[in-house]
């Protein structure tokens, strides 16, 4: 079930020096955007959303690709609390 044809990836940010993140956005829709993120890893790609400069109440995604299955999963969680707390490591 794919939507990428109707989608028109207009806008377009390279997020790291290497360019292996690349999130692209479509704003033509009055009502939503449609964002692409397209990353070279092993792991999983994070990506948040805030008005502030600051992490505190971002919506943050966390995308990865089962290796057994894949599948692709998504976490998501909006408006993140930051809570301080003491280190826990000890490098002894």
């Amino acid at each position: 079930m794919s939507n990428e044809g109707k989608w028109n990836f207009t806008r377009y940010e390279q997020m790291d020096e290497n360019g292996t993140v690349i999130l692209e956005w479509d704003p033509s829709d009055e009502e939503k955007i449609i964002f692409r993120v397209t990353g070279e890893t092993r792991g999983y790609i994070g990506i948040g959303f805030n008005e502030k400069i600051s992490m505190e109440g971002a919506d943050i995604l966390l995308i990865w690709i089962d290796d057994a299955t894949n599948l692709t999963y998504v976490l998501v969680s909006q408006f993140l609390i930051i809570r301080f707390c003491p280190n826990v490591l000890d490098s002894r």
